[in-house]
């Protein structure tokens, strides 16, 4: 059974999520995530965007790396060379927008286990790895592109969906 998502304009997706430090119950929790992502048909999906406050995502672009999950994740560097695309958010139905990202970056994070891993990402995967990390920190996509970018994606948000209405369109 998958959760629900949170949907802008929920306050919990603009707060910084707090360090995961019990691992007891994560691998339940990581596994609904990864289901839920999957049923959702996204690449990547953070705690918060289900509610919970915790520095955790899972991702799987069908890439190099497969199915992830970053507990506690960290981007220690990126190559300064910017590309844009488009993203879509489970959070934010109905609304993709061109946002410039890094096209690769080193990541520093623990598993569901504990464990430290440092992975580089690029292309697909990077640019997830950043979306994702941005939510944890309270950073939506919305936050990443100009004032006419974000009006018409929340006019069209709230003609698709009005349920997720914001006062700043």
């Amino acid at each position: 059974m998958k959760a629900s998502l949170v949907f802008f304009p929920d306050e919990r997706l603009t707060k910084r999520c707090s360090i995961v430090n019990d691992f007891s119950s994560l691998k339940e929790f990581a596994d609904l995530m990864h289901l839920t992502m999957n049923a959702e048909r996204g690449v990547g999906l953070a705690a918060n965007q289900l509610g919970y406050d915790k520095r955790i995502f899972v991702m799987d672009c069908h890439e190099k790396h497969g199915k992830l999950t970053f507990v506690n994740p960290e981007i220690i560097s990126c190559s300064n060379v910017k590309g844009t695309g488009k993203e879509g958010c489970l959070s934010f139905p109905a609304v993709e927008l061109f946002v410039d990202r890094d096209n690769s970056v080193v990541v520093k994070y623990q598993d569901i286990n504990a464990a430290y891993h440092t992975d580089s990402f690029v292309g697909l995967e990077a640019r997830c790895v950043q979306h994702e990390i941005d939510h944890l920190d309270g950073i939506t996509f919305l936050d990443r592109v100009n004032r006419q970018q974000r009006r018409a994606a929340l006019r069209e948000m709230e003609k698709s969906y009005p349920a997720c209405s914001s006062d700043d369109a």
